[in-house]
């Protein structure tokens, strides 16, 4: 009978544990902080609209001072969480499907926030490492409103 109880003990104390990693490993942080003097270096967006692909490519000179920190704005407060499997590899532009790529650039790196309309394409990149956005449906549609109000792309 004890013996029995030290097992279920163990089993149990051995799931908190795992649960206790997966919280410290797959919790949200900021994706970019002030301190780190982010600015918005490009902007490259996709969609498909009546069977066409449409592209539009914006460099940091072209992005105004507005967009520059109204995008910075909203990627401040931006979460991301590790993730265990990465993007797929291959984006299929399809009719009414949007991508959207933003690099940021830091002081010491740059991220990738990517943004789509297929939730298996919205996450950030550092280097080889991929993050799932937290909250990235309305990540997507304030950063979607405010490049296709400032360029009239839609």
């Amino acid at each position: 009978m004890v013996t029995g109880f030290k097992k279920v003990l163990w089993i149990l104390t051995l799931i908190a544990g795992i649960i206790l990693v997966l919280c410290i490993v797959f919790r949200s942080k900021s994706m970019i902080k002030m301190e780190d003097h982010p600015y918005i270096a490009s902007i490259d967006m996709t969609m498909g609209q009546d069977g066409e692909t449409h592209e539009y490519s914006l460099s940091q000179g072209e992005i105004s001072d507005e967009l520059n920190d109204a995008l910075i704005s909203l990627v401040l407060n931006a979460k991301m969480r590790n993730t265990l499997l990465g993007p797929p590899q291959i984006y299929s532009v399809t009719d009414d499907s949007v991508w959207i790529s933003i690099k940021i650039s830091l002081d010491t790196f740059s991220i990738r926030v990517n943004l789509s309309t297929k939730s298996e394409y919205n996450y950030a990149q550092c280097g080889e490492t991929n993050y799932r956005i937290v909250g990235y449906e309305k990540l997507y549609q304030n950063v979607y409103d405010l490049i296709t109000d400032a360029y009239q792309c839609r």
